[in-house]
């Protein structure tokens, strides 16, 4: 990832949660939060909506990441006997 793309995503993740949404965040808005241009969003991510999915996209990202670190945890983690119960 580009580090204007990492900008934008960063800006625009951040102006979605403080404007309410989509819908009132503006192009503008997200490049300004990016020092960028809107031409400099466009050519990164084509539209308004294509930021939302890399958004989307990167959210669901960082959560299973999260999930499989969990289950690596869990995995290395021995039972305690008493958990475990006596399978002989």
């Amino acid at each position: 990832m580009s580090d204007v793309e990492a900008r934008i995503l960063t800006g625009a993740r951040a102006l979605f949660l403080v404007q309410g949404g989509y819908a009132p965040t503006s192009l503008q808005a997200i490049a300004h939060e990016a020092c960028t241009s809107e031409s400099g969003v466009l050519r990164v991510f084509a539209s308004k909506s294509g930021v939302l999915r890399a958004v989307y996209a990167s959210c669901w990202a960082d959560v299973n990441r999260h999930i499989a670190e969990a289950l690596r945890t869990a995995a290395e983690r021995k039972l305690p006997e008493e958990l475990v119960g006596n399978q002989a």
